[in-house]
C-alpha cells in the first residue's frame, strides 16, 4: 500500500499476513521511494527478531489485530531516489484526482 502526504512524501507500507521476512524484503526495496516504509503483520508474528531485523533495515513495523493496528516501530530515513519518487507521486495524484 503507497500513500501520498500533504507534503507531497511518499509513505509505503508492506502487508503480510505472517511472513515477516518477505516483508522487510520488499520494504527494503519499497524506501528507493518512499519517504517512509513499513512493514504491517499479524501481532503473532512479531518476535524479538522481527523488531531486531525492522530496526537494522530501518523499516517501520506495524501490529494488526482484528479491531486494531499499533505502531511499533518506527522507520529510520530512505535513501531517496528523487525520479522515481516523483513519478509514484504523480501516478498518485492522477489516481486520487489531485497533482
Amino acid at each position: 500500500m503507497v500513500g501520498k502526504r500533504s507534503d507531497n512524501s511518499i509513505i509505503a507500507v508492506e502487508i503480510k499476513v505472517r511472513d515477516w521476512p518477505r516483508a522487510v524484503h520488499q520494504a527494503i526495496l519499497n524506501r528507493y521511494f518512499a519517504s517512509e516504509s513499513y512493514i504491517a503483520v499479524w501481532w503473532s508474528a512479531i518476535t524479538p527478531q522481527c523488531e531486531r531485523e525492522c530496526a537494522r533495515q530501518s523499516v517501520g513495523l506495524i501490529s494488526v489485530e482484528r479491531e486494531r493496528c499499533q505502531l511499533v516501530l518506527l522507520p529510520g530515513p530512505s535513501a531517496v531516489h528523487d525520479k522515481l519518487a516523483e513519478t509514484i507521486r504523480q501516478r498518485l495524484g492522477a489516481l486520487c484526482g489531485t497533482t
